[in-house]
């Protein structure tokens, strides 16, 4: 019963997160600019990943490290993409009044459906205690894919559009032009620090919720 219920779970995750996706897309101008956003790039491996997730439980696999690996690591950048908009972005769009919908239903779904419901997942139905100190290194590896992804598509001509602006940057706090190299390197510090404490927590929360409720000590 509790697959059938995990399965139920995982399909509403994989449908919010195409709505959210589809939405995302639906009036871009621009689609492989769209896509290369942060939130984005994370929100298609949510879909992909949760695919990957239906397949293993469909089949009855037991879980790999791998497959705890990219669970870990969509909460934890999930996660991110939540306090980036919350407190990065919006104060900073209202700020400087500009022309963009905070809280639509797209940016709901995205920045706050999709994190809590793989929250939810992990909680209700993921083995706990098994989670490695390794992984928060790994997370900072697929951060550095992203980081890859992102100078190949500006090699190639891609941009970003802002405000009516073309730049090469998806977010004004990593323009390194205006805010000079000292404030850039500063902020993406920060951002490496940010992500480990995020890795941190999710470890240290997954080895306490992986203690026997009746083991005591003797």
């Amino acid at each position: 019963m509790k697959n059938l219920f995990s399965l139920i779970f995982k399909l509403l995750i994989l449908t919010v997160t195409a709505l959210g996706i589809y939405l995302t897309l639906e009036d871009a101008n621009h689609l492989i600019e769209t896509l290369s956003y942060f939130t984005s790039f994370v929100n298609v491996m949510t879909g992909i990943l949760y695919i990957f997730f239906l397949v293993q439980l469909v089949f009855k696999k037991s879980e790999s490290n791998w497959i705890r690996f990219f669970k870990q690591t969509l909460i934890v950048f999930l996660a991110l993409t939540t306090i980036v908009y919350s407190f990065v972005l919006i104060p900073y769009i209202v700020d400087f009044q500009i022309e963009y919908v905070i809280f639509s239903l797209k940016d709901i779904i995205i920045h706050y459906a999709v994190p809590f419901l793989v929250i939810l997942d992990y909680a209700f139905f993921d083995s706990k205690g098994k989670l490695k100190p390794s992984y928060m290194g790994g997370n900072l590896f697929t951060l550095s894919v992203y980081v890859f992804y992102l100078f190949a598509y500006i090699s190639l001509g891609g941009r970003f559009h802002f405000n009516g602006n073309e730049t090469i940057y998806p977010y004004f706090f990593l323009d390194v032009q205006t805010l000079g190299v000292e404030t850039f390197s500063w902020i993406a510090f920060s951002i490496l620090v940010v992500v480990m404490i995020l890795s941190w927590v999710v470890y240290i929360v997954d080895h306490i919720l992986g203690v026997p409720l009746n083991d005591k000590k003797r």
